[in-house]
């Protein structure tokens, strides 16, 4: 199974602060794979199915999917506008929308009792700022991100905002040489906040971060 798949499973496991109980999925045998090989590797889980049959067993886990997805059509519309193109569900930047929705979703979206997920977990709202998704910034990179450039020269580069990282809180900011993971940004000025090629030149996906074919599972866990 997917190697990244259990990782981002096993990351939002960590995130919830839960590291024992049970996952139920349907009978679908590719997620069933996956979660098999998560409660083998985290070990303190359990696996289970749901019955064959009933969909009330799997009932929020479905109204979530509605939701999430509305709130990815909506940035997908929003990227089209902004750049003034088609975003195909192939595209890269489908990927991120994706894992921006879920992001957004537990940070802003309430429950029946007021509170979003990351309040339940933390007790607290979430106070970060962020910038619209998924607009064009300028970025600093740490120079312990491979780019040791010389104190004369900028270190100041140009790429798309992607978001937040859900466990570090560093923003994810992609550009046509991968996404990095970085505390300092600028805001691009109006007329800049939308270059389409900059946007163009992205390619990058979750589970191949540096275009170069690998997954790096550090990249999501940096502490396993």
């Amino acid at each position: 199974c997917s190697n990244y798949s259990v990782t981002e499973i096993k990351k939002f496991i960590y995130e919830c602060g839960r590291t024992y109980g049970s996952i139920q999925c349907d009978q679908e045998p590719a997620i069933t794979s996956i979660l098999k090989a998560v409660v083998r590797e985290m070990g303190g889980l359990s696996f289970r199915h749901s019955p064959k049959g009933s969909s009330q067993s799997q009932g929020s886990v479905e109204r979530f999917h509605q939701t999430l997805f509305a709130q990815a059509r909506a940035l997908r519309i929003q990227t089209e506008i902004q750049y003034q193109i088609k975003v195909s569900p192939l595209s890269p930047i489908s990927t991120w929308i994706i894992k921006h929705s879920a992001w957004l979703l537990n940070r802003y979206s309430t429950h029946s009792d007021g509170l979003t997920s990351y309040q339940r977990r933390w007790s607290k709202t979430y106070q970060s700022p962020l910038c619209e998704f998924p607009e064009t910034v300028m970025f600093r990179i740490p120079t312990t991100q491979g780019l040791d450039k010389k104190k004369y020269e900028s270190r100041w580069f140009k790429g798309i905002y992607l978001g937040r990282d859900a466990t570090s809180d560093e923003i994810l900011v992609g550009s046509s040489t991968g996404v990095f993971k970085v505390r300092t940004l600028r805001r691009c000025s109006t007329s800049e906040r939308f270059d389409k090629e900059i946007f163009q030149h992205f390619v990058s996906t979750p589970w191949n971060h540096r275009n170069d074919g690998t997954f790096y599972p550090k990249f999501l866990i940096p502490y396993e």
